[in-house]
């Protein structure tokens, strides 16, 4: 709300730059960004935007962040959100604003980028805002519930997950989109048959000279690389909390209201029974 966001950008990125080793190698042939969400609770008597927190399983009042990471685990950008933050649609915004600030800093940016997210932002929406420009690639998860045989083109001959105990497939998945009626886009796929009987499907806009064990690495690398970082973030500085509030003890009517039709009822009972239980 105060847009201090661009301000913390615009000074921590010459910061990061003197703390940084200065020739860090790419262990891909792209640089990725990994994209993703923390959601945090909000216990409030006021209205407040609801959505979904995960920790707690229920939808409520909640603030999320979105956080930028690049490849080598350090975090470049974050903005709050009341409710749900846009994390799918304003993806190619968000990346326009953090690039602008790292262009101003030196960055002559001539590298290709691949932005990985979650299975919550491949919305169909999202894959065609991306497939409208050429700037940016993506690798996202599919949910196993869109997974279906008769929606594959084709797919490749297997091949062994070079990083892994998997077997590959490259193909191509027909996806329809919701808003759009009889629009139907078409993605690349890398369907991953792990040894040990489970099933992953990623989504991704790179070419096929992109081999599947790159694009399979390049989404995996995310969970060290910005999955960690929220785990030592949330242990230390206490991320999914929120500073300023606090849970508030507040009856609960229809509970309470059946415990005293329960209380009259087994008064009621002993009325009746207490002859019976003397003799």
């Amino acid at each position: 709300y105060l847009g201090v966001a661009e301000t913390l950008l615009c000074g921590q990125i010459p910061f990061w730059q003197k703390q940084w080793p200065p020739n860090a190698a790419l262990e891909l042939p792209f640089l990725c960004y990994y994209i993703d969400g923390n959601t945090k609770a909000v216990w409030s008597k006021k209205h407040v935007p609801k959505h979904k927190v995960t920790m707690l399983g229920r939808v409520m009042g909640c603030l999320e962040q979105v956080f930028v990471n690049d490849c080598f685990g350090r975090p470049i950008y974050f903005e709050t959100y009341s409710g749900h933050g846009p994390v799918g649609v304003y993806t190619l915004e968000l990346m326009q604003k953090v690039e602008q600030h790292l262009q101003q800093a030196g960055h002559n940016g001539q590298v290709n980028r691949v932005l990985v997210m979650d299975s919550a932002n491949n919305s169909v929406a999202t894959l065609r805002a991306f497939a409208a420009q050429d700037r940016y690639h993506y690798i996202t998860m599919l949910d196993g519930n869109q997974w279906s045989e008769r929606k594959v083109r084709h797919e490749e001959a297997p091949e062994r997950y070079r990083w892994g105990n998997a077997t590959l497939y490259d193909g191509e998945i027909e996806l329809t989109d919701s808003h759009a009626k009889g629009y139907i886009v078409l993605v690349r796929t890398v369907r991953i048959e792990w040894d040990n009987g489970k099933r992953t499907i990623l989504l991704t806009s790179l070419p096929t000279t992109v081999g599947a064990s790159l694009v399979v690495k390049a989404y995996f690398d995310r969970w060290p690389q910005q999955e960690l970082v929220f785990r030592a973030m949330k242990g230390f500085a206490s991320l999914h909390m929120v500073a300023g509030y606090g849970k508030q003890q507040l009856e609960d009517t229809t509970v309470r209201n059946k415990q005293q039709w329960l209380e009259e009822k087994i008064g009621t009972l002993r009325q009746l029974l207490q002859e019976s239980l003397a003799q």
